[in-house]
């Protein structure tokens, strides 16, 4: 069950009692799962780059950041529709 509309910030905003389509929960789930591994993937990016890590992983680990935000962005617009 999902109550509240998803701000852009991640968080719920509190309206009334709304009953999820299971395809709609998935979507609810795969946004929390996501804004985790975004989550850690920034904690990591933003300790700077280790030596173990060559310049070319480290642009495809910031590329790969800025998908997966792109993506949480487009599940929390797709949440706030429904």
């Amino acid at each position: 069950m999902f109550v509240g509309g998803l701000k852009s910030d991640g968080t719920i905003e509190p309206v009334a009692e709304t009953v999820l389509q299971p395809h709609q929960q998935r979507v609810v789930d795969e946004k929390e799962q996501l804004g985790e591994r975004l989550g850690k993937l920034s904690a990591f990016l933003e300790k700077g780059q280790p030596d173990f890590i060559d310049d070319a992983e480290w642009q495809r680990l910031n590329d790969q950041h800025m998908h997966m935000n792109e993506y949480h962005e487009i599940l929390i617009h797709r949440i706030n529709h429904f």
